[in-house]
């Protein structure tokens, strides 16, 4: 099932109905991080400071891998707004260190839902 009325960068994924699926391994595309939207509120800035180093210290070919090991689930809620439901003090990192996309998975689509019962839905 692809996403239809979706941001170009996920057109071809096939998300899953439901939070307790997750996409398939090769289901994945890179999105701006300035495009995701949190589920978690707050991050730590001790561990937001150690991903930062992590990053910097790692090689190009470390930093590719980083990437593709750390790919963030996400969900697609109400008008299509992608959600991180993981990786939040990796994508602060990343934000942090200058980086402008990250790979992504869809884990569930909600779309159709209204806003109060998708984050209920996310509880």
């Amino acid at each position: 099932m692809e996403l239809q009325n979706s941001p170009p960068s996920l057109a071809g994924l096939s998300p899953r109905a439901s939070l307790g699926t997750s996409a398939a391994a090769d289901d994945c595309a890179s999105v701006a991080i300035e495009s995701l939207h949190p589920t978690q509120f707050t991050v730590g800035y001790r561990e937001t400071a150690e991903k930062r180093r992590q990053w910097r210290d790692a090689s190009p070919n470390k930093r590719q891998a980083l990437l593709e090991l750390r790919k963030v689930p996400v969900v697609v809620g109400p008008n299509c707004v992608l959600y991180a439901l993981d990786r939040h003090h990796w994508l602060c990192a990343l934000n942090a260190e200058g980086v402008d996309a990250a790979p992504v998975h869809v884990a569930a689509d909600l779309r159709n839902l209204d806003i109060v019962p998708f984050w209920a839905e996310l509880e």
